[in-house]
């Protein structure tokens, strides 16, 4: 396997999330006065979707899941399902990129997360670091293990939650339940909220943790399929990786 991924992009100032276009086809008669509706349907494949990508380190990874990359050294880090997190130096060329054996967690690590030059690792879904060292992760779901994890969205329930961890008191605090597969976790730069996606409803919720509207949640933004993380590239923009278009 490789690292491939849809990315979508969403400013954090507000509006649609800017995915790749495609393009409307109209089938059918041009509307004119006593004409029915025109149907509008959109191609199966988008052909611009992996246009200026690369394959990273493919047949070297199994399965990975969530990835974090130190700018200051050129390393991509991803867990991957055979319990290991990958170490990947990118060069120049795809091709020079060396791929190692990092560390062996023992399980499956699913979300990751680079604070103060160390990567955090949780088997929960998602999982950022606030800059008071507060820990903020997802829990996709209390009912299924991560190998039965696609019942779960079958099943189509509210088994999932949010979750806060303090290391300075050693608590863990339920911020919200009932939700819908939440899967990724990514901080407000300003620090005023908490992006999460809920994969089976194919949208992304903001829950607030300062200001006046702390403890709520509002829809941040619709998805144009199932989303698999979400990650704040301290450039302003969000990228959430689409593992299932609809």
């Amino acid at each position: 396997m490789a690292f491939h991924t849809f990315l979508c992009h969403r400013s954090p100032c507000g509006g649609g999330c800017d995915s790749l276009p495609a393009r409307p086809v109209r089938t059918g008669s041009s509307p004119g006065p006593g004409a029915g509706p025109s149907t509008w349907r959109a191609p199966a494949r988008n052909e611009r979707m992996k246009r200026g990508s690369e394959a990273v380190a493919e047949g070297q990874v199994m399965g990975p899941e969530d990835l974090v990359y130190d700018a200051a050294r050129g390393v991509v880090y991803t867990g991957c399902e055979d319990g290991w997190i990958k170490r990947v130096t990118l060069n120049d060329s795809v091709a020079d990129s060396v791929v190692e054996n990092w560390v062996n967690t023992g399980g499956r690590p699913l979300g990751l997360a680079f604070d103060h030059n160390v990567v955090l690792t949780t088997h929960y879904d998602g999982v950022d670091v606030a800059h008071d060292g507060t820990i903020y992760f997802t829990d996709a779901s209390y009912k299924y293990s991560v190998k039965d994890s696609v019942i779960d969205i079958l099943e189509g329930k509210p088994n999932g939650r949010f979750l806060s961890y303090n290391p300075a008191t050693n608590k863990t605090t339920l911020l919200a339940h009932d939700l819908y597969f939440p899967n990724g976790v990514a901080l407000s730069p300003d620090q005023q909220f908490v992006l999460f996606c809920e994969t089976v409803l194919m949208r992304c919720m903001k829950y607030y943790i300062q200001g006046p509207k702390k403890g709520s949640i509002d829809k941040f933004c619709d998805l144009p399929g199932m989303p698999d993380t979400i990650h704040y590239d301290g450039q302003g923009q969000y990228w959430i990786g689409i593992a299932t278009v609809m």
